[in-house]
This record gives C-alpha cells, sequence and structure tokens, in this order.
C-alpha cells in the first residue's frame, strides 16, 4: 500500500531533473510524430525519403533516441504536413501533470481498495479536456 507513496515520491523527485523533462518531451514528440504519420499513411521509409535522411536516423526518432533541434522537428513536422507549436506552461499546470495525478490517484485507490477501479475522476478528466479544446480555439 506504500508503494504509491513511495512512487509518487520518486516521480516528484524525478521532475525537478532536467533529464526528466528533456525525456518526456522527446517521448511526447516521437508518439506525436507517430500518430500524424498513422493519419497521413506515410511508411518510415517513405518519410526518410521525404525527410532526405537515413531508415536508421527515423528509428531513432521513433523510439525517443534523436537528439533533436528546432530545425529537425519542424522538418519532420512539414514533412507530415504540419506545422510545429512550442508551449510553455508554469510548472505544476501542464496537461502531463494533471494526467499523472490521475493516474496516481487511481493507483492509489486500487491499491487501499484492493480491487479495480472501474470508474475514472471525471470531473478532473472533463476539466483536461474542456482547457485541451479551449486552447485548441
Amino acid at each position: 500500500m506504500k508503494m504509491s507513496k513511495i512512487l509518487r515520491s520518486r516521480l516528484e523527485q524525478l521532475k525537478e531533473t532536467d533529464e526528466y523533462w528533456i525525456s518526456s518531451l522527446k517521448l511526447d514528440f516521437a508518439l506525436a510524430i507517430e500518430e500524424k504519420r498513422r493519419e497521413t499513411g506515410k511508411s518510415y521509409t517513405e518519410l526518410a525519403r521525404s525527410l532526405k535522411t537515413s531508415n536508421a536516423y527515423i528509428s531513432k526518432v521513433f523510439s525517443g533516441d534523436a537528439n533533436f533541434t528546432i530545425d529537425s522537428m519542424v522538418r519532420i513536422a512539414r514533412a507530415l504536413n504540419c506545422n510545429l507549436n512550442v508551449t510553455l506552461n508554469n510548472v505544476g499546470n501542464s496537461r502531463k501533470d494533471i494526467i499523472e495525478s490521475i493516474i496516481m490517484d487511481q493507483i492509489e485507490n486500487i491499491r487501499s481498495s484492493e480491487k479495480k477501479v472501474s470508474t475514472y475522476d471525471c470531473t478532473k478528466l472533463k476539466a483536461l479536456n474542456d482547457s485541451t479544446y479551449a486552447h485548441a480555439a
């Protein structure tokens, strides 16, 4: 039962490091471009060809191992018919922080009740969803 508190504490410690945020953003970018790649129907090879780069580099990009520059991120986005947007959020107010908080709360609920929790905190999720669409408008 104390595991969730230990995990929460460790996560908070990790969030204090630049490495956590760098890795997190690389993974977020890789997931976003994978979603767009699927939407466009482009294969990894076609994407590599349109970027005039190797399949090995594309593999690094999608595994989150590439050391991105703004230039490379823009080129990848443009190859997928997208624009790159950068947003700065106040610490503790990012979508990722809210989602992590919800997940950690659910883990704690599951462990403390010793049964599967089948409902989510719809209020938090709705607020997150509403704020996402408000920013897009």
